[in-house]
């Protein structure tokens, strides 16, 4: 039960990010893809790819502080 409120509140959480960030979070951290991968397939640079996953974390970890506040 505890796993499925935190799943609940991680979704809901993306629901608020950026899609760019969304799609680069997702493709990384659940499947698996190294930066390289994410940038090819995108058509950027890896650094554009680790940026935007690092703003993704950041805005993620507001999002969530925000809702125990």
């Amino acid at each position: 039960m505890i796993e499925s409120c935190e799943s609940d509140l991680l979704n809901s959480a993306l629901a608020e990010i950026p899609d760019k960030q969304r799609r680069r979070f997702i493709l990384r951290h659940e499947h698996r893809m190294s930066l390289k991968e994410i940038a090819r397939l995108e058509g950027c640079s890896e650094r554009a790819v680790k940026y935007s996953i690092a703003l993704a974390k950041k805005n993620l970890k507001d999002i969530l502080e925000g809702d125990f506040l």
